[in-house]
């Protein structure tokens, strides 16, 4: 068993097929470090943006995973790869139990 850690949970390892079972998921840290990232300007409309946003791949800490997510940030032509961030949650109050409880890293 390979003992990957994924984020989100998944119901087998995508390497080695095993099942990962309920009873081994975790809580995984709000930290993670920015692989790499994108500034965009258009919406997925191809309307152009009020404001520009930084989109990045986020490697999360102590997991084997990644997830894109919004970078919070005004430096627009600053080389971010490298940089630690930590996801901004909605209020525990408006929790959904999904990826749509992450609003943004900062």
């Amino acid at each position: 068993k390979c003992e990957k850690v994924y984020c989100p949970p998944r119901l087998y390892c995508e390497d080695c097929f095993c099942e990962i079972p309920d009873k081994e998921w975790r809580e995984v840290p709000s930290k993670g470090k920015i692989r790499l990232h994108t500034t965009v300007m258009i919406d997925t409309h191809g309307h152009k943006l009020k404001e520009p946003k930084v989109i990045a791949l986020v490697d999360i800490k102590d997991t084997d995973s990644s997830m894109l997510g919004i970078i919070k940030t005004k430096k627009l032509d600053k080389d971010l790869c490298g940089h630690k961030v930590k996801a901004v949650l909605r209020s525990k109050k408006k929790r959904e139990g999904t990826l749509k409880d992450i609003l943004y890293f900062e």
